[in-house]
């Protein structure tokens, strides 16, 4: 069954993928929080009991954002996209001077293979730099974009502390994946 927040289609596997995400969330965490659907998901299910601050590159994610008054709200600037998301150089030099106690990203792909890949070399060194300065990396992915390589690759996939998943990926990608490392946790709808 597929639900609808602001005119996007949200699937339950995102929606369940997302809960685990927030749940990672504590007081005073700064969190790079991904853009894209899983982003505005995020947003949709943010803590309101804990004060925390949380930086978007994206317009739209920073539009939701400003209502949350426990939520200090830092945004990526440079040339927008038709998406509302924001990253060119100047959004990558801006997330590369920050530190962030924890991170969600999101992609275009992921092998233990070839690693996290992504549609565009802007998007890849962007998530390069979140990467970079981050203290907890967490990959939130459905599983149809498990064992699919993209265009841009953008980290191994040992990168991550953890992936967030659902139920219905391949067992023996899975099984690659943690033999890299990566702790495997899956979501049920």
């Amino acid at each position: 069954m597929k639900l609808l927040y602001n005119d996007m289609v949200i699937f339950p596997n995102y929606k369940a993928i997302a809960e685990i995400a927030v749940n990672r969330i504590k007081e005073n965490d700064i969190v790079y929080i991904t853009s894209g659907s899983f982003g505005h998901i995020i947003i949709s299910l943010l803590p309101e009991n804990i004060r925390f601050t949380a930086v978007v590159n994206s317009v739209d994610m920073a539009q939701e954002l400003r209502f949350c008054e426990n939520v200090d709200v830092y945004v990526a600037g440079g040339k927008m996209r038709k998406s509302g998301s924001v990253v060119d150089t100047i959004a990558t030099e801006f997330i590369s001077r920050l530190h962030f106690d924890i991170c969600f990203i999101t992609g275009g792909g992921l092998t233990a293979e070839f690693g996290l890949s992504n549609g565009s070399d802007e998007t890849a060194a962007f998530q390069r730099a979140v990467l970079k300065n981050s203290r907890q990396k967490y990959l939130l992915l459905p599983s149809s974009k498990i064992g699919v390589n993209s265009f841009i690759k953008v980290c191994n996939a040992e990168a991550f502390d953890a992936l967030i998943t659902d139920r219905d990926c391949a067992e023996e990608e899975l099984s690659a994946l943690e033999e890299k490392g990566i702790k495997i946790i899956v979501a049920e709808e």
